[in-house]
């Protein structure tokens, strides 16, 4: 496996089941954004552990880093995309509350509909 071969595999594993992939192309996207995130990691641990790189060396290192956690973001959106369908769900609710001088008050108020998993919120 490509990702054992990349020591990366732990943290693949882990994002797949993280995102509940559930076919071979999302497990795919869950495993570069992990191998990425990693990789990006690496990179600031060398600028961490030697105080005596140079300023310059120092400086394309983390952002090495910097673009590897912007492809990381990156595929973290398009898995979300892909599992979505790119549908959005928004809720706008408005509440209007007056209290009198010396008064209290207390908002409530229930979610209904559905949770970001798909299943219904509770009431």
């Amino acid at each position: 496996m490509v990702a054992q071969r990349a020591n990366v595999l732990s943290a693949a594993l882990d994002a797949a089941e993280s995102a509940r992939a559930s076919n071979a192309l999302e497990k795919m996207l869950c495993h570069q954004p992990a191998a990425v995130h990693m990789a990006g990691m690496d990179l600031l641990i060398r600028v961490g552990d030697n105080d005596r790189l140079p300023p310059v060396e120092r400086a394309r290192l983390v952002n090495a880093a910097a673009r590897m956690f912007e492809a990381y973001q990156s595929g973290c959106l398009t898995l979300q995309k892909l599992q979505t369908r790119g549908q959005q769900h928004v809720i706008v609710q408005h509440q209007q509350v007056n209290v009198v001088h010396g008064g209290q008050e207390i908002v409530t108020g229930q979610l209904g509909g559905e949770s970001r998993d798909g299943g219904p919120t509770e009431k």
